[in-house]
């Protein structure tokens, strides 16, 4: 090749010449990437270098013109995809299209043989999304009332008969000062004459080795919430779960805000572990206090949408042999009802009540405190949450209320915004004076609930008080309490402030509502009915009116 190869057979030069290729970089990386031809393009041009030493090899090896590179020749070998013959979708194994496709809805009316481009494309307009609803409650079980759930707790309690000596209770949750497990199982057990403690596992110790320690309980009462994810408590569950033929009952009970008792989240994930037909067995029933469904916040309206209450015998329910679930809503708190009664002397006592005498015993907070100085109070923080925008709202309007004028007084409104006391975990744990005055002192409380579920501890401790409540719509409303009767209900902001002045102004009507609100709290919503309703199918400790409703425990 060097001196006795013809003038245009290739040698070394014009065979590199030939290929293409890219000559080597003379500019920095980045300012060479931005000058290249596209990828897609420049690969479809260029040969592999593996091509080119093969090609090349072998016309050196020949010495002869035979076999010289042209164009097709050097295409060949380069083992290049072929040409797509399928359809996208198939081609990709029935994957995702592209984009492109994914964005053609439909043809345009024009002909078939109109391209498919981005400027050719037609959108159809998304249907508006639509909240998931389940079978059962859309179609096979429509939404109920709380009377079907008043319903299940008369006809099918846990226990149909009165027991003729006070049943022997087995109470298991992590400690007794958390919420429910305090105002509702420890002060409703000693309260009721139809029950008695005989054994708590919890209190944030391993007092309880075995349940087969205690042969005596007739009653196994399990506070679903707070045990959760506890390792010793819900070992005690194990062991009464696995009994074979016993001879107690065992009652769930969910005082959660998200229902916990649903047949998903108990059986697949807390209690997995359990054979399904021991969590299901006739001795053992379910009770929980949120039984609403769909409560959220509508922006538009800027208010809540109150929803529906589920039917007890939901396909999602936990549905024993015994019975389907029972409705276990929040009771009036036993220290703040003694609360109450500690301070009322004092302040019907006052200058602003004429000095009216409640003492001694018996006596009524309606009637009792003649004169209340505040007009109207919603005590909650505007805070950035996400279930408490109607609380943050009702709390703006309520304070926009203060320069507005009495109506039958030449004075502006009194109102208050500004939490007293103690909130959340700590207010549920003890008692503050400050918040129970405030109650005495003020004519009208507005009860406002989270904007994804319903019942609030407030309710009962106002009624408690004998004030009257004015309250956003509770579907699961607790039985006895009436719309118009016991408490108010408002739809809407406007709603709320024109009932506010309205019973402002007809005192009569408010103190009406206010009293038989007290008097159906008290006589059907301490914490020993709300165990007695769940277990006998109503309730049967019930001290009279003309009696101290006083209870220390």
């Amino acid at each position: 090749l060097k001196d006795g190869t013809p003038k245009g057979l290739p040698n070394e030069a014009s065979l590199r010449a030939s290929t293409n290729k890219t000559p080597g970089r003379t500019m920095p990386k980045r300012q060479y990437r931005g000058e290249r031809q596209p990828r897609r393009q420049y690969k479809g041009e260029r040969q592999p270098k593996r091509a080119d030493r093969q090609i090349l090899s072998e016309v050196l090896k020949d010495g002869t013109p035979t076999g010289l590179p042209n164009e097709t020749s050097l295409r060949a070998p380069t083992n290049k995809t072929p040409q797509r013959a399928m359809p996208i979708r198939q081609y990709r194994g029935e994957g995702r299209p592209k984009r492109v496709d994914r964005h053609i809805i439909e043809v345009l009316k024009d002909g078939p043989n109109r391209r498919h481009t981005r400027n050719a494309k037609i959108r159809t307009p998304r249907a508006p999304a639509t909240r998931r609803i389940p079978r059962a409650i859309s179609s096979a079980s429509p939404i109920a009332t709380r009377e079907d759930w008043q319903k299940v707790m008369r006809e099918q309690p846990l226990y149909p008969s009165i027991p003729s000596s006070p049943l022997n209770v087995g109470l298991i949750t992590w400690h007794t000062a958390l919420g429910p497990a305090q105002h509702i199982f420890f002060d409703g057990i000693l309260g009721s004459q139809y029950l008695n403690m005989e054994v708590h596992c919890g209190g944030g110790r391993d007092n309880c080795r075995s349940a087969l320690d205690y042969p005596n309980v007739d009653l196994w009462i399990v506070d679903v919430n707070s045990i959760r994810g506890r390792e010793f408590p819900e070992d005690i569950v194990h062991q009464i779960v696995a009994i074979d033929n016993p001879s107690f009952r065992i009652l769930f009970v969910d005082y959660s805000d998200k229902q916990l008792l649903q047949k998903g989240p108990f059986l697949d994930y807390m209690y997995f572990d359990i054979e399904e037909k021991r969590l299901l067995a006739p001795h053992i029933r379910y009770a929980l206090r949120c039984i609403g469904k769909y409560r959220q916040w509508v922006e538009a309206k800027e208010y809540v949408y109150s929803g529906g209450v589920v039917h007890p015998m939901w396909d999602e329910m936990l549905i024993t042999k015994g019975g389907p679930p029972l409705h276990a809503p929040f009771a009036v708190r036993t220290d703040i009802a003694n609360e109450i009664q500690k301070l009322l002397p004092s302040i019907a006592q006052g200058p602003m009540n004429g000095g009216v005498s409640c003492s001694p015993l018996p006596y009524h907070p309606v009637d009792c405190i003649s004169d209340r100085p505040m007009d109207l109070i919603h005590l909650w923080k505007v805070i950035e949450t996400v279930n408490g925008l109607l609380r943050n709202l009702t709390t703006q309007s309520v304070k926009k209320m203060n320069t507005w004028q009495h109506p039958t007084e030449n004075r502006t409104l009194r109102v208050e915004t500004a939490i007293q006391g103690n909130r959340a975990h700590i207010g549920r744990r003890s008692v503050s004076g400050d918040y129970v005055r405030t109650l005495l002192q003020t004519k009208i409380v507005i009860v406002t609930q989270r904007d994804g579920w319903e019942d609030h501890f407030r309710l009962f401790e106002a009624l408690a008080a004998g004030t009257m409540v004015l309250m956003d719509e509770m579907v699961s409303l607790p039985h006895g309490l009436e719309d118009g009767e016991s408490v108010v209900f408002f739809h809407s902001i406007q709603e709320m402030q024109d009932k506010a002045i309205y019973y402002l102004e007809h005192t009569e009507e408010r103190l009406a509502i206010a009293r038989k609100g007290w008097e159906v709290t008290m006589e059907k919503h301490r914490s020993w009915h709300r165990l007695e309703e769940m277990l006998f199918g109503k309730a049967l400790t019930k001290p009279t009116l003309n009696e101290s409703w006083y209870f220390d425990t």
